[in-house]
């Protein structure tokens, strides 16, 4: 990528001017996929109509918009994954954690403060595995899965 020229915007983002032959929509999808994942890169770019167009640029306010729109998806799908850990932690009794135990026959309450904290903690990497690799939201379903697996270990 050849950078012709860069700047500020208005509202304060540097931009960069680049070769006008670049297929810049392509090249700005591929870099909003890797930071917020393909599911909402893809939903964006259908929205905005990102499609390939070798030549022409993007605007200022189409980048700005497809930002905040991935920032916003991003959140609220932090806060859906946030409630479903929450669900599942063993050191908070949640209910998929209970149902899990039930399952596997068993006792909750057999299960040490250490061993509790170290099922949420590995409950934790699979979830940032999941946000990692574009997963998100867990479906409830695939972390009670993670949970029987980790309790039958």
């Amino acid at each position: 990528m050849q950078v012709l020229g860069t700047g500020t915007s208005s509202s304060g983002r540097s931009v960069a001017w680049v070769d006008p032959d670049l297929d810049t929509a392509r090249t700005f999808t591929n870099v909003l996929g890797q930071q917020y994942g393909i599911g909402i890169t893809k939903a964006i770019a259908q929205e905005l109509n990102l499609t390939p167009s070798p030549g022409r640029p993007l605007s200022s306010r189409t980048i700005t918009q497809a930002l905040d729109m991935a920032q916003t998806a991003h959140q609220a799908l932090a806060g859906v994954d946030f409630l479903t850990a929450l669900q599942c932690s063993a050191q908070g009794s949640g209910p998929i954690f209970r149902a899990a135990c039930q399952t596997l026959e068993i006792n909750p309450a057999s299960l040490s403060a250490p061993q509790r904290q170290q099922i949420d903690q590995a409950m934790r990497h699979h979830f940032e595995q999941a946000a990692l690799s574009g997963q998100t939201p867990v479906r409830p379903d695939i972390a009670a899965d993670w949970l029987r697996d980790l309790l039958h270990a």
